[in-house]
């Protein structure tokens, strides 16, 4: 998984064709930008494309809230067999649906006109290196416990032999 081989997938689940459009627009040089309109869009395009993050409204058509975040992150985990970010950018945010969607495991909740889409941009960015360092420091867990030699260990048995 490499920043600089390919453009990152981003699904942005969101109804306002105007908002979806600038979201488009403003993050493609960066993203290769699907959008949806729906929650049932959404999980078709999450089953059908691998992608690297998800930007979601949480005022859609056919779902609402803390419920539509945990539908979506628990498909996007499923199809991915990954937790990938999940960043919710909504027009309503209070302190009950902010301390609720934190409870539910979303990490990045912005209000709409709270950032600039280039600060978006950032924090989409922080989200996706979180998770990619997490997902690297698994692996060497992995790597490490399979082996049973440590990071580091070649160079301690060197100096052992040294002694």
């Amino acid at each position: 998984w490499c920043f600089m081989c390919r453009k990152l997938k981003l699904l942005c689940i969101e109804d306002s064709k105007a908002e979806a459009l600038l979201i488009q627009h403003t993050l493609s040089a960066w993203f290769d930008v699907s959008v949806v309109n729906t929650v049932s869009e959404a999980m078709a395009a999450i089953n059908r494309k691998h992608h690297d993050v998800v930007l979601l409204d949480l005022h859609l058509p056919d779902g609402e809230g803390v419920e539509v975040f945990t539908k979506v992150s628990k498909v996007f985990e499923t199809a991915s067999h990954e937790k990938l970010p999940v960043v919710v950018y909504t027009s309503t945010l209070d302190e009950k649906l902010v301390r609720s969607l934190t409870d539910a495991g979303c990490e990045y909740v912005f209000a709409k006109g709270q950032k600039t889409l280039s600060e978006l941009l950032g924090e989409i960015a922080k989200s996706i290196l979180a998770t990619t360092i997490e997902r690297a420091g698994e692996v060497l867990h992995q790597c490490s416990a399979g082996s049973g030699v440590l990071l580091g260990g070649r160079g301690r048995n060197r100096e052992q032999k040294r002694g």
